[in-house]
């Protein structure tokens, strides 16, 4: 099963990490992530948004999950673990 940017984008978020367009478009080449961002919420995800910065952070809500679209690790695929934890990685000795 291909691995969509929602997927990639959910994984991202259940990971405890936050996501800027900047972030989406570098790691995910996902040019709308607001668009994706409404489809997770559609989906019943509780993603709220941080504009304190002058521009969109998305954060998933502690807690806030969806039995609908469980992200598995046969879904989530290399791609997703390499993006997330690259910058770990980078900084082993």
């Amino acid at each position: 099963m291909k691995t969509t940017q929602r997927m990639k984008i959910l994984k991202h978020l259940q990971c405890g990490l936050s996501i800027t367009p900047v972030d989406a478009l570098d790691r995910y080449k996902c040019f709308r992530l607001a668009a994706r961002i409404s489809e997770l919420r559609e989906d019943g995800y509780q993603i709220t948004t941080d504009m304190s910065q002058g521009y969109a952070r998305y954060i998933l809500a502690e807690g806030s999950s969806n039995e609908g679209m469980e992200v598995t690790q046969a879904e989530e695929g290399r791609d997703i673990g390499s993006a997330v934890y690259q910058q770990d990685t980078t900084h082993s000795s």
